[in-house]
């Protein structure tokens, strides 16, 4: 029996009550919170692959270039404002 029968066959029975469906302009909202964040979780775990590639081929980047991804310009004390 699969779960969408067992879950029927409850149903049938009156054993399980009605869940919450929240408006359709919260389930959106929602949705795009939810691919925010796999999206910044993606970019995190390529921003740590890059630089560890960078890192095992002896690349000091950093001591270069004063910004990476995951350190924005505004962090740098040269580009601080005063």
């Amino acid at each position: 029996m699969s779960d969408a029968q067992w879950l029927q066959r409850l149903h049938s029975y009156g054993l399980l009550r009605a869940s919450f469906r929240p408006k359709g302009e919260i389930v959106e909202l929602r949705a795009y919170l939810r691919q925010r964040e796999r999206l910044l979780d993606t970019a995190a775990s390529l921003i740590q692959h890059m630089q560890k590639a960078m890192t095992e081929m002896n690349l000091q980047l950093h001591h270069v270039v004063p910004t990476s991804p995951a350190r924005p310009a505004c962090a740098h004390p040269r580009y601080r404002r005063r």
